[in-house]
């Protein structure tokens, strides 16, 4: 009996035997997961047959992120103690220089309040001087009391000149009495000093020139009214006596207001407080205005006036 033909490989499928691996990963589901991503299509994820059953976020050794295990610890132990030594040194330095820039501010801050004070009190001072007020304090003699200079101006040089003079009179009188003195020793019996022919006498002193007069000028008639206006009323506007002379003469005839100017006669012709502006109308009386008598104070007579 003749042989059959084999038929044709086309018409078989072969399938290959699955390894070890492959059956024991179906029986994983993690090794089955990764079977699955390695079998699909697309390129959108890591496989790589050697690393398969690898942890997955190791990069590939092909990768340029990969190191080994060996070589991911240093193993040069002095070489980290220095770096860290010199670690610490920059700490230190980085730790004093924020501390200088800080007092550095600080004190700058402080300088400038200072120099500020100070440039306050020097124009303070400055305008005490130009103010009237400054020579309140100003002291009265022609010399200065802390230091005892002659102060420069016309009264201190006018100072030197008399205490010079003193000397010079002083001087005077010692020649005076050097020559006059009738002694049996050849020595002074009040200074112990010998007994000389003639002083050296001091130059007589000059008395200073005279300051030239200064020229001031001459405040002449000065009305208070024209510093207000037309506003404030005037003794023009009241016809009447204007000082207290003129109210001793004065002739009144009921119609006119006199003006006071102390406070009795204020006071007696009832026209208010010495200092207010304006003066209050008569009181009338019984008699009325009639030139004899005035309100209700009885007549007026200069002569009552003290």
């Amino acid at each position: 009996m003749s042989a059959l033909p084999e038929p044709p490989a086309a018409e078989f499928f072969n399938a290959p035997a699955r390894s070890r691996e492959e059956r024991m990963a179906m029986n994983d589901k993690d090794a089955l997961e990764r079977l699955r991503l390695g079998n699909r299509r697309g390129g959108h994820y890591r496989y790589d047959p050697e690393d398969m059953y690898t942890n997955p976020i190791v990069p590939m050794k092909k990768a340029a992120a990969f190191i080994s295990e060996a070589e991911r610890f240093g193993t040069n132990a002095a070489a980290e103690e220095f770096e860290h030594r010199q670690r610490k040194i920059l700490e230190k330095e980085e730790f004093f220089e924020r501390k200088r820039m800080a007092t550095y501010e600080k004190e700058t801050a402080r300088w400038g309040k200072v120099h500020q004070q100070d440039a306050y009190f020097d124009q303070r001072a400055e305008d005490l001087k130009e103010e009237p007020i400054s020579n309140n304090n100003k002291s009265k003699v022609e010399y200065d009391p802390i230091t005892l200079q002659y102060r420069d101006s016309y009264g201190g040089q006018m100072l030197r000149y008399e205490d010079e003079h003193v000397k010079y009179k002083s001087a005077l009188r010692r020649e005076f009495l050097q020559r006059h003195l009738k002694s049996s020793v050849e020595y002074n019996t009040i200074t112990g000093e010998p007994l000389v022919d003639r002083f050296v006498m001091p130059d007589r002193p000059q008395p200073p020139p005279e300051p030239a007069p200064r020229e001031r000028e001459q405040i002449g008639p000065f009305r208070v009214d024209a510093l207000y206006g037309d506003e404030l009323e005037t003794h023009e506007t009241i016809d009447g006596p204007r000082n207290k002379w003129e109210l001793e003469s004065a002739k009144f005839d009921g119609a006119h207001v006199p003006g006071a100017h102390t406070r009795e006669e204020y006071e007696w012709l009832g026209l208010g407080h010495p200092k207010s502006n304006y003066l209050k109308p008569p009181r009338e009386g019984k008699n009325g205005y009639d030139g004899e008598t005035w309100g209700a104070l009885g007549p007026i007579d200069g002569k009552n006036l003290k």
